[in-house]
């Protein structure tokens, strides 16, 4: 990541693109951000794979619980809690 180009831009970047439906560069930048520790941009993924399939993203209830169960484990955040419709049990890792 560029020095000059901080995590809120990111975010404003990712935002724009799934507004724009180009829902898996979202999630290459909502990737970018959890690697560098935004345990909120997990969830987000998790979101984007739980939408109907599209043009640029097949829908994925297993890779979503996957990455909704990534943002409950690193965080104790609620934040990560919204919105995890599974049982982290119930999801094969």
């Amino acid at each position: 990541m560029h020095p000059e180009y901080d995590e809120l831009s990111l975010w404003d970047d990712a935002i724009r693109l799934v507004s724009e439906n180009k829902y898996d560069q979202a999630i290459y930048l909502y990737k970018s951000m959890a690697k560098n520790g935004i345990d909120e941009a997990l969830v987000e993924i998790g979101r984007l794979y739980e939408m109907p399939s599209t043009a640029t993203i097949e829908q994925d209830f297993s890779k979503a619980a996957t990455y909704y169960k990534k943002a409950i484990d690193l965080s104790d955040d609620m934040y990560a809690y919204k919105g995890y419709p599974f049982s982290a049990t119930s999801v094969n890792m």
